[in-house]
C-alpha cells in the first residue's frame, strides 16, 4: 500500500538512452505485478536489464514508480481510443474495441489493475481519473457526432456519460468485489450489448 507516500512527479529523462531505461523499468514492473511476483529493486533491475542506481535515479520510491505506471496505463488507453474511433468505424466495432480495452482482462491484468486502482492514494488518482474520463468522453462524443448526425449534442453527451458509467462502474466493481462479478468473457459480452443499446437508442426519458 502506498497511502503515506508523497505524490511524485513523472520522471523526465533527457537522453534517448534514458527514455529507454525508464520504459524498460516500467515494463518490467508491469510484468512482475501481472505475474504476482515480488516487486523488489533487485528483481526489477534484473527484469529490466538495468542497474539498481538507474532505477533510483528515475524512481526514488515505490510511489513514483506506481504513479508513473498509473499515468502510462491511461495514456495508452487514450491513444488506443484515437486509433480505434475513426470516422469509418461502425458503432458495433467502436463499442467492441472500447469495452475490450477496459474490461477484457487476463488474470495478470486484473492483478495489475487492482493494484493500481486500489493501492494508490485517492488524492493521487482522482485528478488523473477525472482528466482521463473527460478526454475519453471528448473522443467518444466527437466520434458519435459523425455517426449519429440526427441526434443533438446534448443527447450524445448523455449517451456518452451513461456508456462510460456502465463500463467503468462494472470494471471497478469486478476489481473490488470479484466474487460478485460474472465470468470475464460473459461480462464483456454483456457490457457490449448494454453500451451499444445506450449508444444507439439512448436512455428513455420518463413520461411527462
Amino acid at each position: 500500500m502506498l497511502r503515506n507516500l508523497r505524490r511524485p512527479s513523472s520522471p523526465k529523462p533527457k537522453r534517448s538512452d534514458s527514455v529507454e531505461i525508464v520504459d524498460a523499468v516500467l515494463e518490467a514492473a508491469r510484468q512482475l505485478l501481472m505475474e504476482d511476483q515480488k516487486l523488489t529493486t533487485e528483481a526489477l533491475a534484473k527484469r529490466a536489464g538495468v542497474g539498481i542506481a538507474s532505477i533510483y535515479r528515475y524512481f526514488p520510491d515505490r510511489g513514483a514508480l506506481f504513479a508513473e505506471l498509473f499515468r502510462k496505463q491511461h495514456e495508452s488507453f487514450l491513444l488506443h481510443m484515437d486509433e480505434q474511433l475513426l470516422p469509418e468505424t461502425t458503432i458495433a466495432s467502436g463499442v467492441d474495441a472500447c469495452v475490450r480495452m477496459l474490461a477484457d482482462l487476463s488474470p495478470g491484468e486484473v492483478r495489475f489493475r487492482r493494484i493500481l486502482n486500489v493501492s494508490m492514494p485517492l488524492d493521487w488518482t482522482l485528478s488523473k481519473l477525472q482528466e482521463v474520463i473527460s478526454e475519453a468522453a471528448t473522443r467518444l462524443h466527437r466520434w458519435l457526432v459523425i455517426l449519429l448526425p440526427d441526434e443533438s449534442a446534448e443527447e450524445i453527451s448523455r449517451r456518452v456519460f451513461y456508456s462510460l458509467a456502465i463500463v467503468r462502474g462494472a470494471v471497478m466493481l469486478s476489481l473490488l468485489s470479484p466474487e460478485l462479478a460474472p465470468e470475464n468473457g460473459v461480462m464483456v459480452e454483456d457490457l457490449k450489448v448494454l453500451v451499444e443499446r445506450v449508444v444507439r437508442e439512448g436512455i428513455p426519458l420518463p413520461a411527462s
